[in-house]
């Protein structure tokens, strides 16, 4: 009868490198910032666009 070990087992792929663990997190955290921040970039600079075109409009 053979006994299982209850712990969770490592698998160690030769094929699967550390670095090619840490551009894959790379990717994922840039792409999330792209998500995030490009949006908030463009909403910042509408907002700011909008506002000076308001008060140049005010002062003619």
């Amino acid at each position: 009868m053979r006994t299982r070990s209850h712990r969770p087992r490592r698998r160690h792929n030769p094929l699967r490198r550390r670095s090619d663990v840490v551009e894959a997190w790379v990717v994922v955290v840039v792409a999330v910032l792209l998500c995030v921040v490009a949006p908030l970039t463009g909403t910042v600079a509408g907002l700011f666009t909008y506002d000076r075109a308001r008060t140049h409009a005010e002062e003619q």
